[in-house]
């Protein structure tokens, strides 16, 4: 007895499901194409063959074999192989160590070099620091002596005035020859 409404369409579903596999198969072959091939693998009369096979060595017959047809000498040429083999690495390594001295040579001659770059770098700040400083106090000059003119005084006659605009539209000249036209930048 079924429950409700979504039970029994899902039963329906599924029944008809299993009636379209059942056609299906129908159509599926029930032998393979390739029964006429056999493997020998799968005959119970296939025997399979254990073979020794002697890696590095072997049996005193393989020896003596071996000495009889000069095995030595291969032995010899081998050892004389390695040798040479052996002269040729020692020599890299020879190498190897004298570029290592070498880089760390270069290595302090660096650390010199960035040392002193270092002490430049503070010797310079020093010297900024102080032309600030007089570019300061220049400005405080100017600013002190130009307020006592405005004032009306405080400033020695007997010196040259400061002409702060000495430039005309003339092109730059001025009448009086013991004046000096002086450009003055600050940064």
């Amino acid at each position: 007895m079924l429950l409700n409404d979504f039970l029994y369409k899902r039963s329906l579903q599924k029944t008809e499901q299993y009636q379209r596999r059942l056609k299906f198969n129908a159509l599926v072959p029930k032998t393979s194409i390739y029964t006429s091939v056999e493997n020998p693998f799968e005959k119970e009369d296939y025997i399979e063959e254990i073979k020794n096979v002697i890696i590095k060595g072997g049996t005193k017959e393989m020896l003596d074999d071996e000495d009889e047809n000069g095995g030595e000498d291969e032995l010899k040429e081998k050892n004389k192989e390695l040798e040479e083999d052996n002269k040729e690495l020692e020599e890299d390594i020879e190498e190897l160590e004298e570029d290592n001295k070498e880089l760390e040579e270069d290595n302090k001659e660096l650390e010199e070099d960035n040392k002193e770059l270092e002490e430049d770098n503070k010797e310079l700040e020093e010297e900024e620091n102080n032309n600030s400083e007089t570019i300061e106090k220049m400005k405080r000059a100017i600013v002190y002596v130009s307020e006592k003119k405005a004032e009306g005084g405080g400033v020695n006659q007997s010196k040259k005035d400061i002409v702060f605009d000495n430039l005309s539209k003339e092109g730059g000249t001025n009448r009086d020859e013991n004046t000096k036209n002086v450009v003055v930048s600050f940064f």
